[in-house]
């Protein structure tokens, strides 16, 4: 007997015409925090395929949550050369090419110096900008967390745009 076995997590339609993933990660880990457990266990996820996370506030593991999943683009080789390039942070890095291609960012942070630094923008030169926008064509580093949220004009989107207009090139199915 031959065993088939799916490449990936097929795409279930809800009622209102979303797709999302039909396997999903849940990151309730027993007992309320446990934040540094569901981190790892998030960066496991990513890394072999997941991409439906299932969260709650009352499992008070949000903020762990939420940097194992913005990881990914923090510690890419491309971000961190131009943040050296540049003698910045790869947070910067990331908040100046959204501002640059003219979408809003609204980082989180409690501490002065890091509020500060949020706010100085770089322009970049064509050659970065272009190097950022081709980060996810390369194998292995489309990381879309968000899913299809539905259809625009057509094509899948996300919260109404397509991917064209986020700046992303994208093979359709």
């Amino acid at each position: 007997m031959t065993v088939e076995f799916l490449t990936s997590s097929p795409l279930i339609t809800l009622n209102n015409g979303y797709k999302m993933p039909a396997i999903g990660l849940g990151c309730w880990m027993g007992s309320y925090g446990e934040g540094e457990r569901c981190e790892q266990m998030v960066r496991t996820a990513l890394k072999v395929g997941y991409r439906h996370f299932d969260t709650a506030a009352g499992y008070q593991n949000e903020e762990h949550t939420g940097r194992a999943l913005h990881s990914p683009l923090f510690t890419d080789e491309t971000i961190v050369r131009i943040a050296e390039k540049y003698g910045v942070s790869t947070g910067q890095v990331l908040l100046s090419w959204g501002v640059q291609r003219g979408t809003s960012v609204v980082p989180k942070s409690e501490k002065e110096e890091r509020q500060r630094s949020n706010l100085k923008l770089l322009k970049f030169d064509s050659e970065d900008l272009e190097a950022i926008d081709a980060i996810h064509r390369q194998p292995g580093k489309n990381k879309n967390v968000a899913f299809r949220l539905g259809y625009v004009d057509g094509k899948p989107g996300i919260f109404g745009w397509t991917y064209e207009q986020l700046g992303w090139e994208y093979a359709y199915e």
